[in-house]
């Protein structure tokens, strides 16, 4: 019976591979800008026949969950048809997508189905790799547009989603566009490169792939008690391992951080079986160890467990669901959300899971009040662009929903037992604990070689292989290898290699110090500094000097409201072998940072420069009076993120670039920028630049404009460079640049201007 069935389905479905549409080598249109509407997208597989074989093998497979075998991708075309009538061809590689058989399903004599997708050439949208998924296989579908626009409203990172309608084995139907956890995602959402985290779940798809696909339930078949036990010996990996590799300071980043995730997963394997809990669905990850025991990463911690809890979400909240972004500087695991499974109205079987941080109640109260401060009208324009119509009525619903589910939540937490509570706060990780996960893992996975670092072996390839918590040896381990150690796919001799983290308890000293000082206004200002750096404050003059008495000391301000104050950097006059660059172990590229911070009459200065950049700034919003920046060994300012305005910026005598701002919106009243080693001007990601006037000299690239960014100058003038003007596009996720200059001169030039095929420059005398 079970071969007629399988060659039925061959035939059924082999039979419109044969009748498929070839299409033509149409007119390629992939310039993109907002008015442009995608109308429908195309998925088409070179390999057909092979990708309709794995197809049937997928369907008529007697396994529970899609093997990993059969999700080989497979190339292939994506065809974009757009509003404007134009149409955009992407070369690609497409796999299968989703853990379950939800996933791909019999329709109409062919094949319905979620896929992964990766554009090998360009992007949707500022998007390279994406899934599209079945209606319905993240809950409610409508609910997950609403949540993942939500959470980015309230500041969490959140995937961009939308309705498309897509063609799959030539099968239309309305699915769920979402991009992936990936660099360009996490630019979308103002956050800097650094190391994306998840569950490594290796021994989970090894259990589930053994259970056959029947009509008992999860619990019934004895998948749920296999999950369990390979959960109490899970630990995390890096997705972007890649990252880890650009210099050693990326890799030590790697390696402290994931050393100190495991510390929460060490955590929570170690107690979800605990107080009557039957499943890992049923307990959380510890928020004061994700937030690094600081109040305020805690309570924005909180807040997503929260709001995932409101919308019936918490299926985001599950160990092997969950994604962490490493915030370098502010030094907490900020979490990313995936696969939440929303449904807002389904309401009837709300909770909340243990542990509780000591702030929830105060959580809760913050979600509130932000809650009802949204925008319904910018939040359902917000909401269209997604192809989500929804009236400010509809929107309102909605949020009237989750408040209520929240005061549910607030009763059930204000009732909960205390003792319950209190005892789920005690935090006992040591090495028995350590030791009891390595134990777990070893009994699902007998193959299981653990890998340590030693405290005061940073920077080096030195490590520890051990067969249990204290069977250890040393070994080496190229920085190749440690790339795929951090990834979770290290294997030699049929042995997986599993990063656990620092020797003996996974813990690694900071070392960071904090001042906070306050100026006349009684405005507080979070001011950090690291070894090396001195500083002199006056009260009277409203004036702070900062000295930099070692090569690469830094000095940052976070969170704070920089008013009538003049900043001045001092740098150490040594340019040689310099250590932490690009950037150190905080993520700090700026000798002097400026983060989620604000300007009101400001004035800054630096010299001798010997970091990445003299001035960084991120996230920043205001206005400067004036920056002056004198011999900086790379980039003299540095802005990402940000929506300021800066009156007069003189520069003079850097290595790199002058000017570099990305991703953000600023206006210049006056740049004077001379002996850049190669940009002037460079605009980057999507920025939008306005300048009354510019002077540039002595400098490789006079301006540059350059990933979608538009830049316009009322008056720009060069001299002594190779280009004057240069529009091009650099990465794979943006479109060309846009430049435009009412006047302009340039003397005394190589090439007057550089552009490519997807760019403008405009020049209007």
């Amino acid at each position: 019976m079970h071969k007629i069935i399988k060659i039925f389905i061959f035939i059924t479905i082999l039979s419109n591979f044969f009748v498929k549409v070839s299409y033509a080598d149409e007119n390629i249109t992939c310039k993109q800008n907002k008015e442009k509407k995608i109308v429908k997208i195309i998925v088409e597989i070179n390999k057909y026949k092979s990708w309709t074989e794995n197809n049937i093998k997928i369907l008529i497979g007697n396994t529970r969950n899609i093997p990993s075998k059969l999700k080989k991708r497979y190339k292939g075309k994506i065809k974009i048809h757009y509003s404007d009538s134009s149409l955009c061809i992407l070369k690609a590689k497409v796999r299968q997508n989703g853990d379950f058989k939800d996933h791909i399903l019999i329709f109409n004599n062919g094949i319905k189905q979620s896929v992964d997708v990766q554009l090998i050439n360009g992007n949707i949208e500022g998007v390279t790799r994406f899934k599209l998924l079945l209606d319905g296989t993240r809950g409610n579908s409508q609910d997950e547009i609403f949540l993942t626009e939500l959470l980015r409203e309230l500041s969490f990172i959140s995937p961009r989603t939308q309705f498309v309608e897509a063609y799959v084995n030539d099968i239309g139907s309305t699915m769920l566009f979402q991009e992936k956890t990936t660099k360009e995602m996490l630019e979308y959402n103002g956050k800097i490169e650094s190391a994306i985290f998840e569950s490594n779940e290796n021994d989970l798809f090894k259990i589930s792939e053994k259970y056959s696909n029947n009509n008992l339930s999860n619990d019934e078949i004895g998948l749920l008690a296999g999950l369990n036990e390979a959960t109490m010996g899970q630990f995390s990996r890096q997705t972007n391992s890649k990252w880890s590799l650009k210099s050693p300071i990326h890799l030590e980043i790697s390696l402290r951080a994931l050393s100190d995730l495991n510390l929460g997963y060490v955590n929570f394997a170690n107690n979800f079986s605990q107080n009557s809990n039957n499943s890992f669905f049923n307990y959380n990850f510890d928020n004061t160890l994700l937030g690094k025991q600081d109040k305020k990463n805690i309570i924005k911690l909180d807040k997503f467990n929260l709001i995932l809890r409101a919308t019936n979400a918490s299926h985001g909240l599950s160990a092997n669901n969950r994604k962490f972004y490493w915030n370098k500087l502010e030094n907490y695991f900020e979490p990313i959300y995936y696969d939440g499974d929303t449904n807002i109205y389904k309401n009837e079987d709300i909770g909340i899971n243990l542990p509780f941080s000591p702030h929830l109640k105060e959580a809760l109260n913050e979600l509130q009040y932000s809650l009802g401060n949204i925008n319904l009208n910018k939040f359902k324009e917000k909401l269209n662009n997604r192809k989500l119509n929804l009236t400010e009525e509809n929107i309102q619903e909605k949020l009237t929903a989750i408040n209520y589910n929240l005061s549910r939540l607030k009763n059930i937490i204000n009732n909960y037992d205390s003792k319950i509570v209190q005892s789920n706060r005690e935090l006992k990780i040591g090495p028995e604990m350590i030791k009891k996960t390595m134990i777990n893992k070893k009994n699902v996975n007998s193959s299981a070689i653990f890998v340590f670092k030693e405290i005061g072996q940073e920077f080096n390839n030195n490590f520890l292989l051990c067969e249990s918590y204290n069977n250890c040896k040393k070994t080496i381990i190229s920085e190749q290898e440690q790339s795929k150690l951090l990834s979770g796919n290290l294997f030699k001799n049929h042995n997986e290699y599993i990063y656990i983290g620092y020797y003996p308890n996974l813990k690694i000293n900071s070392e960071t110090e904090k001042f906070n000082f306050v100026n006349y206004k009684d405005e507080k200002l979070n001011f950090y500094y690291n070894d090396g750096i001195k500083f002199d404050f006056d009260k009277k003059k409203n004036e702070l000097n900062i000295f930099q008495l070692k090569s690469e000391a830094r000095a940052y301000f976070t969170n704070s409201n920089l008013k009538n104050l003049d900043i001045n950097f001092f740098g150490f006059k040594n340019f040689d072998n310099l250590f932490f660059f690009p950037f150190d172990l905080k993520g700090l590229t700026g000798c002097l940072t400026f983060y989620n911070s604000s300007f009101e009459n400001v004035n800054l200065k630096s010299q001798d420069s010997n970091c990445e950049d003299a001035i960084n700034m991120v996230n920043v919003n205001g206005q400067i009076n004036n920056i002056e920046i004198t011999n900086s060994y790379s980039d003299s300012l540095d802005i990402d993120f940000s929506n300021i305005i800066i009156k007069n910026t003189i520069i003079k005598n850097s290595k790199n670039d002058c000017v570099d701002v990305s991703a953000g919106t600023y206006k210049f009243e006056s740049l004077d920028l001379d002996v850049c080693g190669d940009k002037g001007l460079s605009v980057g990601e999507k920025s939008s630049i306005d300048i009354n006037n510019i002077s540039i000299g002595n400098s490789n690239v006079g301006i540059a404009s350059k990933d979608g960014s538009n830049t316009s100058i009322f008056y720009a003038d060069i001299k002594n460079v190779n280009i004057c003007l240069a529009s091009y596009n650099k990465k794979q996720e943006f479109s060309g640049g846009n430049l435009v200059i009412n006047k302009f001169q340039c003397d005394n030039f190589t090439k007057k201007n550089f552009i490519d095929s997807q760019s403008s420059i405009q020049l209007m005398n």
